[in-house]
């Protein structure tokens, strides 16, 4: 077996290894008292954007030879530059989740700086219409190779279709770099003021002493702790995604499928450590949703018990008894 097989026979076991836990997360949430609050909305469309990018990046990476081979000017059809559309789902999710955490970042620093107005700034109104925008925004970098690919398939066959598909993809990596960028900056400068903000609460409340907690210090504390899990998924998405743009600056792309061979060993696991990382993070830092998954746990187990004792029940019910018995 060669080198590049089981790296990527890799790949694959850490992409399905990422795809598990997410599931279980949003699971969880399901049984989380205050799932429809605006922080853990947002936290379940990260975890969203991470299912879906593993499972289109799995795909993209084991599909068959040729399914993003040259076409042909005069063989051109829509049908077939549709798998370039397809390729370009991964940065859709991509932004999506950076969006995603911008949005995040920006409800802590509502709910850490302005708490007097966080209830009327963070309605459930306002929270469904952000995240339609966010995936409305992130979904452009589908709607743009698929308008390329409509124009290309209405134009006369004297145009050769691959140098434009080819630049798409290029001006999509682009797109995502910029977002990136924008979006990590914004974080980092926010994620400050909420820190300088709750140094300055701690200080003012005399620290957090657990013995004897206030209703305003518990509630700090509480803003604290979310604050930390913000920013520990914010230092994930650094140390994971940074490589891209930086491969980018120094001449290589993933796009390209020679530089794809040359980064898939580095930079796809580290997106797909990205994607293992955050449900990690999520437990890790959540209790409800530990105590989420708990009672999922506990009531398959019940469910499997109930199903046993009844078929068990069954089996007796049905065995005859010595007078029931007729002997030939």
């Amino acid at each position: 077996m060669r080198v590049q097989d089981i790296l990527a026979i890799t790949l694959i076991c850490v992409g399905v290894a990422a795809i598990i836990p997410n599931l279980l997360f949003i699971l969880s949430l399901t049984q989380v008292r205050d799932r429809e609050s605006a922080f853990h909305r947002f936290m379940k469309s990260l975890s969203v954007s991470d299912v879906l990018g593993s499972v289109t990046f799995i795909v993209i990476m084991n599909c068959p030879p040729g399914f993003f081979g040259e076409i042909d000017k005069d063989n051109f059809e829509f049908l077939r530059a549709l798998p370039y559309v397809f390729r370009s789902t991964p940065w859709m999710f991509f932004t999506g989740y950076l969006l995603t955490l911008s949005c995040l970042t920006w409800n802590q620093h509502i709910a850490v700086c302005k708490p007097l107005s966080y209830n009327d700034v963070v309605t459930k109104k306002k929270v469904s219409a952000t995240l339609i925008y966010i995936w409305l925004i992130s979904s452009l970098q589908i709607i743009l190779p698929l308008l390329v690919v409509i124009v290309l398939s209405m134009q006369s066959k004297e145009m050769d279709p691959m140098p434009l598909l080819h630049q798409v993809a290029h001006v999509e990596m682009h797109i995502w770099m910029a977002v990136f960028i924008v979006s990590i900056l914004y974080n980092i400068f926010v994620n400050m003021l909420i820190y300088y903000r709750l140094e300055r609460l701690r200080k003012k409340h005399g620290g957090f002493n657990r013995s004897r907690q206030s209703h305003d210090s518990a509630n700090i504390m509480k803003k604290q702790h979310a604050f930390v899990t913000v920013f520990l998924l914010l230092l994930a998405s650094i140390f994971c995604r940074l490589p891209f743009p930086l491969a980018n600056i120094i001449g290589l792309s993933i796009v390209e499928p020679q530089d794809y061979i040359i980064l898939q060993p580095s930079l796809v696991l580290l997106l797909f450590g990205n994607f293992l990382v955050d449900p990690i993070i999520y437990f890790t830092r959540m209790k409800d949703v530990r105590k989420g998954l708990a009672q999922i746990f506990h009531r398959c187990r019940q469910r499997n018990q109930s199903n046993a004792v009844g078929s068990g029940y069954r089996l007796q019910s049905y065995r005859p008894t010595p007078s029931q018995t007729t002997y030939v």
